[in-house]
């Protein structure tokens, strides 16, 4: 479907009911000739039905008060600005953390896994190229 570049936000409005006569007038007229914006505009009417047949939420009452005292806990333990945010992200403490969390995860290669990758290169035998450089580095070749 081609796209048209009507304003979202008017198709939206027109949906609701929010504009005004001229405005309503003009979008109509647009609709009978864009296929695109009257999908657009069914689309969004299916969606308020949708939002409508939603069962409707009733917070505690305490909600409000809970809301705006967890709000100033926030903003009071926040840092008191940029440069403080950055050195909380970019601590040595965290650095080293993260620095250990990674070495853990990833892993460091120890004897076992030489072992491993020097028995994967004997079965898959010399490679084309490189082994003629160290015979020659030897005299062999």
């Amino acid at each position: 479907m081609i796209e048209c570049k009507r304003d979202r936000e008017s198709i939206a409005a027109y949906v609701d009911g929010e504009l005004e006569a001229s405005a309503r007038a003009e979008l109509e007229s647009h609709l009978e000739s864009c296929a695109a914006c009257r999908e657009l505009v069914a689309a969004q009417r299916r969606l308020g039905e949708m939002f409508a047949a939603l069962p409707e939420v009733t917070p505690p009452g305490d909600f409000e008060a809970r809301f705006w005292a967890r709000m100033a806990r926030e903003r009071d333990a926040a840092p008191a600005g940029f440069a403080a945010r950055l050195r909380e992200v970019f601590s040595p403490r965290r650095g080293l953390a993260l620095g250990a969390a990674a070495a853990a995860a990833l892993g460091r290669p120890g004897r076992e896994d030489r072992e491993k990758r020097a028995g994967l290169r004997a079965l898959a035998g010399p490679r084309r190229g490189h082994d003629r450089g160290r015979r020659r580095a030897r005299g062999m070749g």
